[in-house]
């Protein structure tokens, strides 16, 4: 459930609504609503940027004093309640655009999950990712991605041995092909035979419709299919899974199956080729690679719970702030780059 904006809260997440871009953050405001009882509140961007826009407030972020008269331009009047919040949250590049607006406008600190990329990292108080970035700008670097406290609570409830298939969509990095998605469905298909288990295909916004092939198989298999427009809950399906299949373009996803404490497997095009993220989750033992042209089949290795913790470098970093008010400065944004 979002909470829309009221006012009474010290920690305001702003989000464009889309799941892979607000559930990092509102993960992140339940984790230090938690630890500091400081909640939190979450605020929609007023308008859909398209990629020109993106670009050009992206560009205009090194000119401070510029990139603040477009924002107001284009992001329209702020809610009045804005100036009271004490730290700002959000994940994705549409919405760090509107966040560092707000953050200039009312001096507020901003935290941001995710690749900083070509923007002014001047105007960002924290990172939190997964991975360490170039930037001089304090990083908060957790095991995972941020995920949210229904996915983490899920180690602590038993699953019912089966599996699901959880599906992205096609990228630069990870051009899956509808002949690639029939692979890959019917390799998990026949996994769930071997294993005489249930299976669940789980697509995401990004998944591309299916062909007619692919939609023939899938009602002659035993798998359930769950649409992006079905209201069962993906940790619905999580929980009840002893195995989960995920596409690696989908590093939320992934994310989330991992920190639910489940076996999973990434599921990638050409296994020689590794990002630095996933080289991280081998490497730690989170994962286990699955080639999508090969038969699909696990270890019987779950990853160790002490390797997830997402607490404790949050807590860390944010204590002294959200506990103390004298005892840590925030930037004045303003003051230092208009």
């Amino acid at each position: 459930m979002i909470r829309e904006l009221s006012g009474q809260s010290q920690i305001l997440v702003v989000h464009d609504g889309r799941t892979g871009h607000l559930n990092p953050s509102l993960a992140i405001g339940e984790i230090l609503e938690q630890q500091f009882r400081n909640s939190y509140e979450t605020l929609k961007v007023p308008v859909n940027l398209g990629n020109s826009m993106v670009s050009l407030l992206k560009r205009l972020s090194w000119f401070p004093r510029l990139f603040r008269v477009m924002a107001k331009l284009i992001f329209g009047a702020v809610p009045v309640h804005i100036a009271q919040y004490r730290l700002i949250v959000c994940s994705g590049t549409s919405n760090l655009l509107y966040s560092a607006y707000l953050s200039q406008e009312f001096d507020i600190p901003l935290a941001f999950s995710g690749d900083i990329g070509s923007f002014n990292e001047h105007l960002i108080h924290w990172t939190i990712s997964a991975l360490a970035q170039p930037t001089q700008v304090e990083q908060i670097i957790l095991p995972t991605l941020p995920v949210r406290k229904k996915f983490i609570e899920l180690r602590a409830q038993p699953h019912c041995g089966e599996a699901s298939l959880l599906l992205g969509g096609p990228t630069h990095e990870y051009p899956f092909t509808q002949a690639d998605y029939l692979n890959i469905i019917r390799h998990f298909d026949f996994f769930v035979q071997a294993y005489n288990i249930q299976g669940y295909i789980v697509c995401s916004r990004r998944t591309p419709a299916f062909n007619s092939r692919i939609k023939k198989y899938l009602k002659t298999s035993g798998l359930q299919f769950v649409s992006v427009n079905d209201t069962t809950p993906i940790e619905h399906l999580v929980a009840r899974s002893k195995y989960i299949f995920v596409t690696e373009d989908s590093s939320t996803m992934l994310s989330e199956a991992i920190q639910s404490g489940r076996i999973v497997r990434s599921v990638c095009l050409n296994p020689e080729h590794n990002n630095l993220l996933i080289e991280k989750y081998l490497h730690n033992h989170l994962i286990q690679r699955q080639p999508a042209n090969q038969p699909f089949y696990t270890d019987e290795r779950f990853p160790y719970i002490a390797d997830l913790d997402l607490i404790r470098p949050l807590g860390s970093h944010f204590r002294n702030y959200l506990l103390f008010d004298d005892h840590y400065a925030p930037y004045d944004l303003r003051r230092k780059f208009a």
